[in-house]
């Protein structure tokens, strides 16, 4: 009976790994920029549902783009749709960097609503794409 994860395919695969480092990597700083956006909107509005409305504005883009997404990820080049939404991940937290220091430090309420709903449809049509890889990477 094993009691831990075989982390052979880690060992053995170089490109596996990276997809690996990469992806948790990914997911530390998506769980980061989820708890700034919603303790964001809580110093802004101290209002308990306007900060649970972060979950909606997240979730109806990533619901709406999920079916699209799958389909996306077939029809196109998977590592140039993986590579696009990095890229505009990277620039949807380049931009919660800048509302965070626009508006004397506290930022707009509205633009971090409109950038988690970019982030969610983002991260909907991206994750099809990467979750391809897997099986392709590992025997």
């Amino acid at each position: 009976m094993k009691l831990l994860t075989d982390i052979t395919p880690l060992r053995e695969n170089p490109a596996f790994r990276r997809l690996w480092a990469g992806t948790t990597l990914s997911g530390v700083g998506g769980s980061m920029t989820s708890f700034a956006n919603t303790l964001q909107v809580w110093d802004i509005t101290r209002s308990t549902a306007a900060t649970g409305a972060i979950a909606g504005a997240s979730f109806v883009p990533m619901l709406v783009i999920a079916l699209p997404g799958g389909s996306l990820a077939d029809a196109v080049d998977r590592r140039t749709l993986v590579l696009a939404a990095s890229a505009c991940s990277a620039a949807v937290s380049g931009l919660f960097f800048a509302n965070a220091l626009a508006a004397g430090g506290a930022g707009w309420l509205w633009a971090i609503y409109a950038l988690v709903a970019v982030s969610g449809a983002v991260s909907a049509a991206g994750q099809p794409a990467r979750r391809s890889f897997i099986p392709e990477l590992v025997s």
